[in-house]
């Protein structure tokens, strides 16, 4: 019993764990900073720095989630 309560408790805390990630093909090796990502999503930036094509998807405006995300990448960005 006291182990299903753990399970239980972790589960229940994981939405309060979440962190954003922003996901690149493997294959792309080219090192970007924070700011970098915050241009790719405001269409500010449309390659990499290794030519690679800059394709950023992003959840649907208004989610929890996506509120987020611009709040902590794009907050910068945005106050421009």
């Amino acid at each position: 019993m006291k182990h299903l309560f753990l399970v239980a408790a972790l589960l229940l805390s994981l939405p309060s764990m979440a962190e954003i990630s922003v996901i690149v093909h493997p294959s792309n090796q080219a090192k970007i900073e924070s700011t970098d990502i915050a241009r790719m999503f405001l269409g500010k930036m449309k390659s990499f720095p290794n030519g690679g094509i800059v394709l950023p998807i992003n959840l649907a405006e208004g989610t929890a989630p996506r509120k987020a995300f611009d709040k902590t990448v794009l907050k910068n960005l945005l106050a421009k």
